[in-house]
């Protein structure tokens, strides 16, 4: 088998198992300050091959140096609270300086171990490969903090925690880590909720400045994701009862505004959101574990009989009408990261037309408000699932397409 299949399956497996397979704003959402404390708590090292085998099967192909990984706890902010939380930071064995950062925000996960500190990601791989540090952000609920509510589709808290991360992931390569050359880049990568977590680093970075200092943001990479979430309400709801093949994201959608802070969807009972099939079904009970994947929850969903918009969301939420889904509009706009700002750093975005998860109007909607700003790239797929796309997404970082 040549090396590029064997590249194509080893991604695959660690797609699989990663759940792929399935000023203004800072009144609201304020950028937490971090003191960059930091406590390892386990630190290993790993080869692609010992990722792969206990997923799929031993690969004894050389994809790149093993890695020293170390999973550690930080601090960051949700609202008002102080809340630890944890990442994962990896890097060549043997690596003595460092001059590039992947950080890696990951895809849509309601497992607490399907996170960098628990879970092998794609971008360890490409990491090893290219001779780059791995940062990544567990999201809250995730990792170390399995026990936390779980944002879900926020992105906004996700981007800032996902900074304070990097902040953190810094101390401890400073301490313990490859040395960094004063100039190092970072690669801002996201795919699916990951992409639009790494565009809301991007845009939190244009907004305060002095972050770039820090964080060196040479390119930022986002595919098929929820830029736009607004687009994306709207896609679904010109067809409330056609089945839909990711139904739990909008499941999550609604209870992370609920949660959200300040907001607004707060006043409204969860009987008031969501239909009787749905809150008698226990489906929102096995989520809020935090114990089963995406892929569970949305085949829970399936056998419950919630495909569709109207099997989950009351008449008063799909009724354009009532208060109701106003305030959930009005919310909804506060995560939208397609406005309220103009990258002077270059960023690349991606997805396919055939995307049934996150349609192409999330991208299309970057582009409406964007305009033609000469620091942003465009790229349509013409086919391909969400999960095809993620693939090939990640395969052309093995492949020197970037």
């Amino acid at each position: 088998m040549k090396r590029s299949e064997n590249i194509i399956k080893v991604l695959m497996a660690v797609l699989a198992v990663s759940g792929c397979i399935r000023d203004d704003i800072h009144d609201e959402y304020p950028i937490p300050v971090t003191n960059e404390w930091y406590r390892i708590v386990t630190t290993d090292t790993i080869s692609t091959a010992q990722m792969i085998s206990s997923i799929s099967g031993s690969f004894s192909i050389p994809l790149g140096p093993d890695m020293v990984h170390t999973s550690f706890q930080y601090h960051s902010v949700n609202g008002s609270d102080t809340v630890t939380l944890s990442g994962a930071v990896c890097w060549p064995v043997g690596m003595e300086i460092c001059s590039a950062i992947w950080l890696d925000s990951h895809i849509f996960s309601t497992g607490w171990y399907e996170c960098p500190s628990q879970t092998p990601q794609p971008g360890m791989i490409i990491s090893s490969c290219n001779n780059y540090v791995f940062i990544g952000a567990d999201y809250q609920g995730q990792g170390l903090s399995r026990n936390l509510p779980h944002p879900y589709l926020n992105t906004v808290l996700k981007a800032s925690q996902s900074i304070d991360c990097f902040k953190a992931a810094l101390t401890l390569i400073r301490d313990t880590g490859p040395t960094l050359e004063r100039d190092y880049d970072t690669y801002n990568v996201g795919y699916s909720l990951g992409g639009a977590v790494a565009m809301g680093i991007a845009r939190q970075v244009e907004l305060n400045p002095q972050l770039q200092s820090i964080m060196h943001i040479r390119k930022s990479f986002c595919g098929g994701g929820p830029y736009d979430q607004n687009a994306l309400f709207r896609h679904f709801l010109k067809t409330p009862d056609e089945n839909l093949d990711y139904p739990i994201e909008f499941l999550c959608a609604v209870i992370s505004l609920h949660r959200s802070y300040n907001s607004c969807i707060r006043q409204y009972s969860y009987s008031s959101l969501f239909t009787d099939k749905l809150l008698n079904s226990g489906v929102i009970e096995q989520l809020e574990t935090h114990e089963y994947t995406t892929s569970q929850i949305n085949n829970m969903l399936s056998r419950s009989g919630c495909t569709s918009l109207r099997d989950i969301l009351t008449p008063q939420v799909l009724n354009q009408e009532s208060e109701v889904y106003r305030d959930i509009i009005d919310e909804i706009k506060k995560l939208d990261l397609t406005t309220g700002w103009s990258p002077s750093i270059p960023i690349l975005f991606r997805h396919s037309k055939a995307d049934t998860y996150v349609p192409i109007e999330c991208m299309e909607s970057v582009q409406a408000n964007m305009h033609d700003n000469p620091n942003i790239t465009y790229q349509t797929i013409e086919s391909g699932s969400h999960f095809e796309e993620g693939i090939r997404f990640y395969i052309s970082f093995l492949a020197g397409a970037y």
